[in-house]
């Protein structure tokens, strides 16, 4: 009796790894995508794409000391009084002419 059920172990154990190759092995047709590879592919696009050249704020005021640009007057002003309290804001009609 033993060695009858040792032998059908075997015999079963022997299906399940010809079982577990033959599920491993590609089926036809279209490989499904795995994750890894949507990420490489992802970030191939994102590089492709590229980033913006240059400033990408824009505004029609700049400040004359350190060439920030600003959105509008109200902004320039508030800049002027923070990061250059010794200069002068230029008036909101000579901002307009340059």
């Amino acid at each position: 009796l033993r060695s009858n059920s040792v032998g059908q172990n075997r015999s079963l154990l022997a299906h399940i790894a010809s079982f577990k190759q033959r599920s491993a092995m590609p089926t036809a047709g279209k490989r499904p995508v795995r994750g890894q590879e949507m990420t490489e592919q992802r970030a191939a696009d994102k590089k492709a794409a590229g980033k913006p050249k240059g400033d990408t704020r824009k505004g029609s005021f700049k400040c004359s000391v350190c060439m920030s640009p600003m959105t509008n007057y109200s902004n320039l002003k508030q800049h002027y009084e923070s990061k250059h309290p010794k200069e002068t804001c230029p008036t909101e009609e000579s901002c307009n002419a340059a």
